[in-house]
């Protein structure tokens, strides 16, 4: 065999390889990718953390706040179980809705955690964060009657959308898998409608 013919050789083995190699690295790579999950009837999205399951939950506007369109509504729950009472040790839960009045958040939120309190709930922290580029004002609470701890964020866009986050866990298993769900809270993205 010539030379030639076997420089081509090697070079065409070479490059067979090196797109195998790539192609491979390619696909190892997109499956390392989280699945975001978009809800385009209320226009918002998120990636919810593995091993999580999606649940059905039903839950009512909060504090009386009235609803134009009809709410949606999607909650999951994380693989452990209480062994007492075989639900989920922590769950996250979204409730996007638009209101039938302009509410501004900076108004409302006092109000919001006082009826938190009213209801016996004791309200550990509150404060305010950036969620996609928009004012979020949220807030911790106990709930000592089912043994667990809320974390709550609060969202009202500019048409008037309130978005709101939760975060409720074991009280003894809040802290293991809030790192979970501060990560779903950082992928939402939410529409300007």
């Amino acid at each position: 065999m010539n030379s030639t013919f076997m420089k081509m050789l090697v070079r065409s083995i070479a490059r067979f390889s090196l797109a195998v190699a790539l192609l491979a690295w390619g696909m190892s790579a997109a499956s390392c990718v989280p699945i975001r999950n978009l809800y385009r009837a209320m226009s918002f999205s998120f990636v919810y953390p593995e091993g999580w399951k999606k649940v059905h939950r039903e839950m009512s506007p909060p504090f009386g706040m009235k609803a134009k369109s009809k709410p949606y509504f999607i909650a999951f729950d994380c693989p452990e179980a209480d062994p007492d009472s075989g639900e989920a040790v922590a769950s996250l839960s979204f409730y996007v809705v638009k209101l039938t009045q302009q509410i501004w958040l900076e108004d409302e939120f006092p109000s919001i955690a006082e009826t938190f309190t009213m209801s016996g709930y004791e309200v550990l922290d509150r404060g305010e964060i950036m969620i996609d580029e928009q004012i979020s004002k949220w807030l911790v609470y106990r709930d000592t009657e089912h043994n667990r701890i809320n974390l709550e964020f609060y969202v009202i866009n500019d048409n008037n959308i309130l978005f709101r986050i939760q975060y409720s866990a074991k009280q003894d298993k809040f802290a293991l898998y809030r790192p979970a769900f501060e990560t779903a809270r950082n992928t939402m993205k939410l529409s300007k409608w």
